[in-house]
């Protein structure tokens, strides 16, 4: 991982450009850092492979640590639910169900429960920008 932030934020620091990382939230409940996700439940990575996700959970703060190596603008992290409330999901949501029949109208209202709920993957996930010096006030941050 680090070899590749490396080179990649050497990248970001030559060309006006930002990456964005979105992932599982560092939490030290957890003994491992890799893990296996299968219908939204923890596995061990050796059973189901696969037939499930492999994922670890990223260090966001090391992440920070090495883009300032790199005079770096980072912004973050945040969680995902308040990234996406801060993009306009809500109203985005709003408008689609206007315009929706009943069947639409709970199928966005389940994914933006999955996707900005504390207890689901609204603050599970994080979310950091990692920018070139040139580009300022990234929306959602």
């Amino acid at each position: 991982m680090l070899s590749f932030l490396e080179n990649l934020f050497n990248k970001i620091k030559k060309t006006k450009s930002t990456c964005l990382i979105v992932d599982y939230v560092k939490n030290k409940k957890f003994q491992s850092s890799l893990k296996s996700i299968k219908n939204q439940k923890i596995i061990s990575p050796l059973k189901e492979i696969g037939n499930s996700d492999i994922s670890t959970h990223v260090n966001f703060n090391l992440i920070k640590k090495i883009s300032n190596k790199f005079n770096l603008n980072s912004h973050g992290p945040i969680s995902q639910r308040k990234f996406l409330i801060n993009l306009g999901i809500l109203f985005r949501a709003e408008i689609l169900i206007k315009n929706a029949n009943n069947k639409q109208k709970k199928k966005i209202q389940n994914s933006l429960d999955f996707l900005i709920n504390k207890k689901k993957m609204g603050e599970i996930f994080n979310v950091i920008s990692i920018s070139n010096k040139k580009i300022n006030n990234l929306v959602g941050f």
